[in-house]
């Protein structure tokens, strides 16, 4: 485990990133987007004070660890980032 928190910088994180990707992923951010209220009501966000949750937002944005979608109403929110997710970074194939 430890191994697998190094490669991916995880040991890097602090305490209060720790805690707003924890939320992310159990609100089902690894597959779709999730509304910054839904986030920010999750009992490990909703621990952490209004200027520490926005400083680890913000912080986990500028690593890369997760994306923001401002697309419509419904697509709005934060996910984990992975390149699936985003199509401009998905090889295209060269068919012909």
């Amino acid at each position: 485990m430890l191994d697998f928190e190094t490669s991916t910088q995880l040991s890097n994180l602090t305490e209060a990133e720790r805690s707003v990707l924890s939320a992310l992923v159990l609100c089902g951010g690894t597959t779709d987007f999730v509304k910054p209220t839904e986030l920010r009501r999750h009992p490990l966000s909703a621990a952490l004070t209004h200027p520490t949750y926005h400083r680890a937002i913000r912080s986990l944005l500028q690593r890369g660890c997760i994306t923001y979608s401002a697309e419509g109403t419904s697509g709005r929110g934060y996910a984990l980032f992975h390149a699936a997710m985003h199509d401009d970074q998905i090889p295209q194939s060269d068919m012909g």
